[in-house]
């Protein structure tokens, strides 16, 4: 075989395993995208109810939920209301006596033994009580009257019991207790209404939280299950499936027969329903996709939980206690990852722009072989080195010098503009490169100078209006508070990340522009900036948005910073003294921790759904940028 045949060979085949490699790249990423998608998408199922059997003859279970020692007291007259851990066993002349179960409530101000029952009496101004149960934080009883109100009292260790005011609620005929036990659906014909406990001045008090929409008026409700939702039969031969927290039914089906003779509907087990008639019969219902989905406005819209005041943007993806509403609003996530890398670029572009124009087109080539290899070496750091470096040396000292940092950032731009209109005369008068060379060697000791000065004032300004801590000033007088691990911290550090990736693009892409688009510019008596802008900047624009990207890719994708320094708070704040959350830590805290299948585990691959898809129209943006500026300039693409 002739060289020639021989290297044209090796050409074909170098040929074919770049395209080869392309393509496997493509299905790999490809891979990646269909399997987040296919483990996502569940989430947005609708629920589906069908008849799996039904079974003739079987008696309604009644199961006894009175504690032995309530059993064993001698009264001749059965509890008025029985749940599992509270009994009322009479009621007159405004005063309920009961028994309350102590080994429910782990702190309550209750010195009984495990298992024991104690006695209580409370002298309340109701005229009738409907519905009485304890709350999860233990030591309380709830007390509902049809007439419309609402009054919470305290057990103490006696027979005696601390009484709060009692409120107004929406009239009802029966209630229903959910499984956190800090609210309840309030049944009044064709309405539900949903209340719930929020913390007050006078102590927790029972606000109304939502209204569902019934297509039809209620005959039989469920209890509500574990999973957080409900089972309607209404007067239109239709179950409609519910969830807490969503005023829409999820699901209906259609009965085809009446329903005013079912008797029962209780839960059996997840996605399993049991509906009992009066005649016997026993209907087994199958409800598909409720259990791990999810509404769009979960995610993104702001919501009124239970417990809280107002409606809020929160992340909380495991209830604190069971039968809790998990949370998975995903802003405070998003928020804290696109401010992180705003704080960074903010921080790093500047310079990074500044010094790869500079290194790049007036630096000699001998000055640009020792300094840029030096700036370079910085990308060799990696973020867990840079976040180590960062908590244990700059992190305790931040809050110090928070004050000295807010001088030298505002010194910085006031020292810029002064020079600019004191020497932009000079510059304009001398085109030649030599002192444009010069210039920016000339301004180190200047610009120095100024962070020193902008730390100086920085500091008097603290010592002489802030008493000494503009930190404590913050907290005490405007309500802000200063994280130990925070925003402007994380900012920092990203940007020493962010600073080499930006530069080393940038500067080559000026540096690789052919000589001859600045030569004519010079040669007709332009500045080197002019040169710059005119002849060199058209060619460079490319690469130097493609370092923007890349480095804004950077800062949203790195975890070990946002994971070792924001403190992990899923905060909507626009205070960068404030801990953070990004999307990134969030899967390397979590995603090991989550049960596969779940609805926390198809959310968290949602997320890292959203975030290949927020790079990729980042990416997609500096395309369509760059496509701009080359029409402009009249340079192809």
């Amino acid at each position: 075989m002739s060289v020639r045949n021989y290297r044209a060979v090796v050409d074909m085949g170098a040929e074919w395993f770049i395209r080869s490699t392309s393509v496997v790249i493509l299905l790999v990423i490809a891979g990646f995208f269909l399997q987040m998608a296919s483990t996502a998408l569940p989430l947005f199922k609708e629920p589906r109810i069908s008849l799996a059997e039904v079974e003739s003859a079987v008696a309604t279970p009644v199961v006894s939920e009175i504690p032995r020692a309530v059993r064993d007291t001698g009264s001749d007259s059965p509890p008025l209301l029985v749940t599992s851990d509270l009994s009322i066993t009479g009621f007159e002349d405004g005063i309920v006596h009961g028994f309350l179960r102590t080994s429910a409530h782990s702190g309550a101000d209750l010195s009984a033994a495990r298992g024991a029952v104690t006695s209580f009496s409370i002298a309340t101004g109701l005229p009738s009580i409907s519905y009485a149960s304890t709350i999860a934080n233990g030591g309380y009883v709830a007390l509902f009257s049809a007439d419309g109100f609402f009054q919470l009292g305290k057990i103490n260790e006696s027979d005696s019991a601390k009484l709060f005011p009692p409120v107004r609620i929406p009239r009802h005929d029966e209630v229903l207790s959910t499984p956190g036990k800090r609210s309840w659906l309030l049944l009044a014909g064709d309405k539900i209404h949903h209340v719930h406990l929020e913390a007050s001045e006078g102590g927790l008090i029972a606000v109304p939280l939502l209204e569902y929409r019934l297509d039809g008026p209620a005959l039989v409700v469920s209890n509500v299950g574990l999973t957080r939702h409900f089972v309607v039969a209404d007067g239109e031969s239709r179950f409609s499936l519910y969830k807490l927290g969503q005023a829409k039914s999820r699901a209906t089906y259609s009965a085809g027969a009446s329903l005013s003779q079912v008797e029962k509907i209780e839960w059996n087990g997840p996605g399993h329903v049991d509906v009992f008639r009066v005649n016997g019969a026993l209907e087994r219902y199958r409800i598909d996709n409720f259990l791990n989905t999810l509404d769009v406005g979960d995610l993104l819209l702001p919501k009124h939980y239970e417990g809280y005041s107002e409606v809020t943007n929160t992340w909380q993806p495991e209830g604190i206690a069971e039968g809790v509403e998990p949370k998975y609003s995903f802003l405070p996530l998003l928020w804290g990852t696109l401010s992180s890398a705003f704080f960074a670029l903010i921080l790093s572009l500047p310079v990074a722009l500044g010094a790869a124009v500079y290194v790049g087109y007036f630096m000699t080539p001998a000055y640009r072989e020792i300094i840029k290899p030096v700036i370079e070496m910085l990308a060799a750091f990696p973020g867990v080195v840079i976040a180590g470096l960062a908590m244990l040396w700059l992190a305790p000292r931040l809050q110090e010098f928070v004050a000295e940092l807010i001088g030298m950032f505002v010194m910085i731009p006031v020292t810029v503009s002064v020079l600019a209109m004191l020497l932009g005369s000079r510059v304009r008068s001398r085109p030649g490169r030599y002192f444009s060379r010069r210039l920016p060697l000339l301004l180190v000791p200047i610009l120095s100078g100024a962070l020193y000065g902008g730390a100086w004032l920085g500091s008097f300004v603290d010592a002489h209006f802030f008493g000494g801590s503009l930190v404590g000033w913050l907290a005490a007088n405007r309500g802000v508070s200063v994280s130990y691990f925070n925003g402007l911290l994380v900012g920092l550090a990203l940007s020493v990340a962010t600073f080499p990736v930006i530069f080393s693009l940038a500067e080559e892409a000026i540096f690789s522009s052919p000589n001859s688009a600045a030569a004519g510019s010079l040669a007709l008596g332009a500045s080197p900036w002019q040169s710059f802008v005119d002849g060199v900047l058209p060619y460079a624009a490319s690469g130097i948005v493609a370092a923007l990207m890349l480095g804004l890719s950077r800062a949203i994708g790195e975890t070990m910073i946002l994971l070792l320094l924001s403190g992990n708070m899923p905060l909507l704040t626009v205070s960068p003294l404030e801990g953070i959350r990004s999307v990134a830590a969030t899967l390397a805290i979590e995603l090991p921790e989550a049960a596969v299948g779940s609805s926390h585990f198809r959310v968290l691959f949602l997320a890292a759904l959203m975030l290949f898809l927020l790079t990729f129209a980042i990416n997609t943006i500096a395309q369509l940028v760059k496509r701009r500026w080359h029409h402009r300039y009249g340079v192809s693409a």
